[in-house]
């Protein structure tokens, strides 16, 4: 693209932490328009301006297409775990945060955290320690009252 007159960065799991790092900051901050990468790059990304996004070879079977969503998962759980500090991740009962924090744990010690409701009827916090346990990572609990929420809303909104 850059030789077409483009201006263009690349984003991919072959490259060094700081040039990704870099990549990603200019595109952030619209120094680049254009970002040629792996899906994964996508999936950790919160920009608004995002007009358009080419999937260029898409997968020829289900099976592929797995795999390949698979590899670029774990890409970008790699990709976000560059950090001057230890890493943590939030751990709720649902499939996407297991998913994260097993592949974290696989070569790092992984600390998370969740939060629940102190009334047992309405908190997921057993099994979010359960999956913990399974997956022999530290979890911190912080149990909540129902009324918490709320409150922390209202004084936010008085600021």
């Amino acid at each position: 693209m850059s030789r077409d007159g483009y201006k263009a960065l690349p984003f991919n799991g072959q490259m060094d932490a700081d040039n990704k790092i870099a990549n990603q900051e200019a595109f952030m901050t619209d120094q680049v328009r254009i970002i040629v990468a792996t899906s994964a790059f996508g999936m950790g990304v919160d920009k608004k301006d995002v007009g358009l996004v080419i999937h260029y070879e898409i997968s020829d079977s289900l099976e592929n297409y797995v795999d390949m969503i698979d590899a670029q998962m774990k890409e970008s759980i790699e990709a976000h775990k560059i950090s001057d500090v230890e890493v943590g991740s939030f751990l709720s009962s649902g499939v996407d945060s297991s998913y994260v924090v097993k592949e974290m744990s696989k070569n790092n010690n992984v600390r998370t955290f969740s939060v629940g409701y102190e009334e047992e009827k309405y908190s997921e916090l057993k099994y979010a320690q359960a999956f913990a346990e399974t997956a022999g990572v530290d979890n911190y609990i912080k149990k909540i009252s129902a009324e918490e929420p709320s409150q922390a809303q209202n004084s936010y909104l008085s600021l």
